[in-house]
C-alpha cells in the first residue's frame, strides 16, 4: 500500500491530491457501502488500516507543503463519558466516521463534561459524539449537555452506547439542551445521522428529530400514568421471600487469589456468540460460519481472531488475574450483611421489585436471616491490554487494536466461568459429579 501511495504521489505531483482524489473517494465509497449493508464492519476497519498506512507514507511530503489541507466532511469530537472505561464501540464508530470523510478528535475514556466542552470549543468541533456502556454514563451524558446549555452553545450531540435508547435520550437528555441531541443505535446509523446534521437540510432534520422526541415524551407520560407501582412499605409487608433453603457450609471459606492464570486453560470456555455481533455480524456461532451472506466474512474474522489469540497466548501479552472469596452472610429486610475474616459486618442494600402482578422479590430474599454464606469474585484478562492497544494504534492498525480488546473481553467472560466452576466444585463444594463440558 505504501508503494501504491507513493506512486500516486509521483503521478499526481501532490500528496494532498492523492488523498483528495484517490484515498478519500475510496473511503467514502466504503462508508456508503457499509451504510447500505453491502459491506461488513471488519472490512471497514481493515480499509481504515490501509488508509492510515497510505497517509503515513505521504506524511513527509505533506509536511513539506504544510499550507495545503485535505477535504473533510466535518470535524467530530468523540469521547466515552466520565466514570466509564468502555471504548470498543467508540473506537469502531470513530473508524466508520473517518471512512466517511470526517476529521475525528478522540478524547478517550473517563472524560469529564467540562473537558469535552472545552476541547470541542477550542477545536471547533461541528458535532460531539458521547459514548457509554454502563448505566451511570447516562447521567454523565446529561451533565455534558447541561454544560453546553450553560455556555449557550448549540453544537449537535449524538448519543450512543449499549444502555442508551431513543426513549431515554428524548425523556432525560434532550430536554436539558436547546441544541440537537440525537440517539444513534449503531456505527452505520451514526454516519447517516452525521450526514444529515451537517448537511444542507440540517434544520429540517433537527426539527424531525425533535418532533419525534416530543411524541416519545408524551407516550412515556401516558405509560407512566398507567404503570402502577406498589408502595415500598406495602411490598415489604406482603413479601413472601424466596423458598427456604439450608445453607451449605463452604469447604474453604475466605479469600483466594489467582495471580497469573494460563490463557490456554480459559480458551475452551470462550463463548463466541457475543464476538461476532460486536463486529456487526449477527448470528449464532458456529452457524454463522456457514451463513450464505455473512459466512465468508465471519470465517475470515474467526481466523483472524484465532491468530490473534495465539499471539496473546504464546507471547503472554495479556495477564489473567482473579480474586474470589466466600464470606459469612445474613439477610435483614432488603439488606445483606457480609462479615469479613475478623467478623466485621458490612451492609449491602438491595432493591425490591415493586411491580404489581409480579413476584416482589429482592436478592436479599435468597440469603437466610442467619448462618448463610455469600460468594464474591472479580476477574480480569485486561492486564497488558492498554500497552497492546497502544502498540497497534501507533502502527496505524485499528483492526488489531479492536480485535485485541474484543478478545480480552471474551477471555474475561470465559475466565469468570472457569473461576465460578472452581468455586462451585472445589472451594464451596456444593456442585459434584462430572465436570460440564465447555459450551460449543
Amino acid at each position: 500500500m505504501e508503494e501504491d501511495a507513493l506512486e500516486g504521489y509521483r503521478t499526481l505531483g501532490s500528496p494532498m491530491e492523492v488523498i483528495d482524489r484517490l484515498l478519500m473517494p475510496a473511503m467514502e465509497r466504503v462508508g456508503r457501502l457499509f451504510g447500505e449493508g453491502r459491506m461488513f464492519l471488519p472490512q471497514v476497519v481493515k480499509t481504515a488500516r490501509v488508509m492510515k498506512r497510505a497517509v503515513a507514507a505521504l506524511t513527509p511530503y505533506i509536511e513539506q507543503g504544510a499550507g495545503q489541507s485535505a477535504h473533510t466532511a466535518g470535524k467530530v469530537l468523540i469521547a466515552t463519558v466520565k466514570g466509564d472505561v468502555h471504548d470498543i464501540g467508540k473506537n469502531i464508530v470513530s473508524v466508520v466516521m473517518a471512512c466517511n470523510g470526517y476529521e475525528i478528535r478522540d478524547l478517550g475514556v473517563m472524560v469529564e463534561p467540562q473537558r469535552i466542552v472545552d476541547e470541542a470549543v477550542a477545536w471547533g468541533a461541528q458535532c460531539i459524539c458521547l459514548s457509554g456502556l454502563i448505566t451511570p454514563s447516562l447521567d454523565e451524558m446529561i451533565h455534558v449537555c447541561e454544560e453546553l446549555e450553560r455556555r449557550r452553545l448549540r453544537i449537535p450531540v449524538i448519543i450512543g452506547g449499549a444502555t442508551t435508547s431513543d426513549l431515554h435520550t428524548a425523556v432525560k437528555i434532550a430536554p436539558v439542551y436547546s441544541g440537537a441531541v440525537v440517539h444513534s443505535p449503531n456505527a452505520s446509523r451514526n454516519a447517516q445521522i452525521l450526514a444529515r446534521l451537517l448537511g444542507p437540510d440540517s434544520e429540517g432534520f433537527v426539527a424531525e428529530v425533535q418532533a419525534a422526541q416530543e411524541e416519545l415524551r408524551r407516550q412515556f407520560e401516558r405509560d407512566e400514568q398507567t404503570r402502577r407501582l406498589i408502595p415500598i412499605v406495602e411490598v415489604r409487608k406482603a413479601r413472601k421471600g424466596a423458598p427456604h433453603h439450608t445453607p451449605v457450609v463452604p469447604l474453604h471459606p475466605g479469600r483466594m487469589v489467582f495471580p497469573d492464570f494460563d490463557v490456554a486453560d480459559v480458551e475452551p470456555y470462550i463463548d463466541w456468540n457475543f464476538f461476532f455481533p460486536a463486529w456487526g455480524l449477527k448470528g449464532r456461532y458456529p452457524d454463522i460460519l456457514d451463513h450464505p451472506e455473512r459466512g465468508a466474512e465471519a470465517r475470515k474474522l474467526f481466523d483472524d481472531a484465532q491468530a490473534m489469540l495465539a499471539r496473546i497466548r504464546d507471547g503472554r501479552l495479556l495477564t489473567l488475574q482473579a480474586a474470589v472469596g466466600i464470606f459469612p452472610a445474613r439477610s435483614e429486610g432488603d439488606d445483606i450483611w457480609v462479615a469479613d475474616s475478623r467478623g466485621r459486618e458490612r451492609r449491602f442494600a438491595m432493591l425490591r421489585n415493586q411491580t404489581r402482578g409480579e413476584e416482589n422479590r429482592s436478592l436479599a430474599d435468597f440469603i437466610a436471616p442467619a448462618g448463610d454464606w455469600i460468594g464474591c469474585f472479580a476477574v480480569t484478562a485486561g492486564i497488558g491490554l492498554r500497552e497492546l492497544e497502544e502498540r497497534f494504534r501507533a502502527e496505524g492498525d485499528d483492526y488489531s487494536a479492536i480485535m485485541a480488546k474484543l478478545l480480552a473481553d471474551r477471555l474475561t467472560e470465559a475466565f469468570a466461568e472457569v473461576v465460578h466452576s472452581f468455586v462451585r466444585r472445589q472451594m464451596w463444594g456444593y456442585e459434584q459429579g462430572e465436570l460440564p463440558a465447555p459450551a460449543a
